[in-house]
Order: C-alpha cells, then sequence, then structure tokens
C-alpha cells in the first residue's frame, strides 16, 4: 500500500506480517508509528522504518517509537531479511 493516509484503517481490519514506513511519509514522521502501535490488531505485525536520515537520534526516536528496524540510506538489505522474523515472534 502506498498511500500512508489509508494505512491504520487497512491495518484494523487485514493482518500483515511486516509494515513498511517511509520516516517522510505524508501522514508525519513517528505519528503513523504511533498509531499503529496502539492497535491491538497489528501487535504481532513488524514495523520496518526506512529513512535518509541516518544521525543515530533519528534512530533512537524510530526504535524507542516502536519499530523493529530503522533503516537510514544508503540501504542496507539484511535487515529487510530479518524484519519479518521479527513478527513471528
Amino acid at each position: 500500500m502506498r498511500d500512508g493516509g489509508r494505512g491504520p484503517g487497512r491495518l484494523a481490519k487485514d493482518r500483515f506480517v511486516l509494515v513498511v514506513l517511509d520516516v517522510c511519509c505524508p501522514m508525519g514522521r513517528l505519528e503513523l508509528l504511533e498509531e499503529i502501535r496502539a492497535m491491538p490488531s497489528a501487535a504481532g505485525t513488524a514495523v520496518m522504518l526506512l529513512s535518509t536520515e541516518a544521525e543515530i537520534r533519528d534512530r533512537i526516536a524510530g526504535l524507542t517509537t516502536g519499530a523493529d528496524e530503522y533503516v537510514g540510506k544508503p540501504y542496507d538489505s539484511v535487515p529487510g531479511r530479518r524484519a519479518p522474523r521479527a513478527g513471528a515472534r
């Protein structure tokens, strides 16, 4: 799904193993992640943040908000292979 504005509605009715969010999505920086983590229906969903912001403070903010993985540019494919397994825990 490419439209972050419709994401919360889809997560409320459909199950996903992994959600990949662009930190600079139109809905806002970490607000969508906070909304996802508050949804009981998304409790087992792994969330990966993608960002051009690779500063340590940005990574810490994403991870403490509830992301399972934070990937900054240049993107590394290893976290992408790990994240779906994180949701299976």
